[in-house]
């Protein structure tokens, strides 16, 4: 089971896509919860940043299981674009 303090109100609406979650329920500041690792990890990716914060080590868990995920999704655009060639349209040799 995962615990995690309720840093801002948060409220699971009727149109967020949940599997493990129910839409309805409302989390409090200040409060304390226990969910499953896997309700855990949804609550952290409906919810803005900063609005849980991982009591425990299974908390941490479901922390670092959605930053893997983001990094994931990441798609690094740096670096030098480029290449040879004749891109005029001219022929050579014509």
């Amino acid at each position: 089971m995962a615990r995690f303090k309720v840093l801002q109100p948060f409220e699971i609406t009727a149109e967020m896509p949940v599997k493990m979650l129910v839409p309805g329920a409302i989390y409090l500041q200040d409060d304390e919860i226990t969910v499953t690792l896997a309700e855990g990890a949804e609550l952290l990716r409906l919810s803005p940043a900063g609005t849980f914060a991982a009591l425990d080590g299974e908390g941490r868990s479901a922390e670092e299981w959605l930053a893997r995920k983001a990094a994931d999704h990441t798609i690094d655009v740096g670096g030098a674009v480029g290449g040879s060639g004749d891109l005029s349209g001219s022929k050579r040799g014509s």
